[in-house]
């Protein structure tokens, strides 16, 4: 069968079992399912809120870059080779 685009609508593609047996389902509340539900519209706006401040902040924290710029021009910056060893190991 060949398809060219725009002749044939998704529901056409459905077997005629699948568009029968949708049709017999009955709601979850009248088969006495209780417990389910679906909190998309909360769980979307946290989302959002989430994404606008992520986006919203800055890439680099610039007061501790700045401090440790100062540290290391000044020599202040001293670093524990036995620290970074371990911390090293640590993420393998």
């Amino acid at each position: 069968m060949k398809i060219e685009a725009g002749e044939v609508a998704v529901g056409q593609l459905q077997p005629d079992w699948i568009s029968k047996q949708a049709g017999s389902i009955s709601p979850a509340s009248s088969q006495g399912v209780d417990g389910d539900r679906t909190t998309l519209s909360s769980d979307s706006t946290t989302v959002k809120s989430l994404v606008t401040r992520a986006l919203n902040m800055p890439d680099v924290r610039r007061e501790k870059v700045q401090a440790l710029r100062e540290a290391v021009s000044s020599g202040g910056y001293q670093v524990d080779p036995q620290k970074l060893a371990s911390a090293m190991m640590s993420d393998c």
